[in-house]
């Protein structure tokens, strides 16, 4: 059996966020700062929403509006 801290941190419930830069220049971060992406492809709503400070005022969003609920809600109901 594998030790749990060997997981992702998406197989654990927690947020993954990654970056992608085209035309990187090597003397800048390869991270987005605020208002600097042209683009953020979201698979759940509420993480787009904390992404959006990156987004540049003429950006694109392009969020998955499926609902998801955490396993923690899911137990607590009772539907697992």
């Amino acid at each position: 059996m594998e030790n749990a801290g060997s997981y992702g941190l998406a197989q654990r419930g927690r947020v993954v966020v990654s970056d992608l830069v085209i035309g990187y220049d090597p003397t800048e971060s390869p991270l987005c700062a605020f208002g600097e992406a042209d683009i953020i492809i979201a698979l759940e709503a509420l993480e787009a929403l904390r992404s959006m400070p990156c987004l540049k005022p003429k950006g694109i969003a392009i969020v998955n509006t499926t609902t998801y609920q955490s396993l923690t809600v899911r137990i607590s109901k009772g539907a697992i």
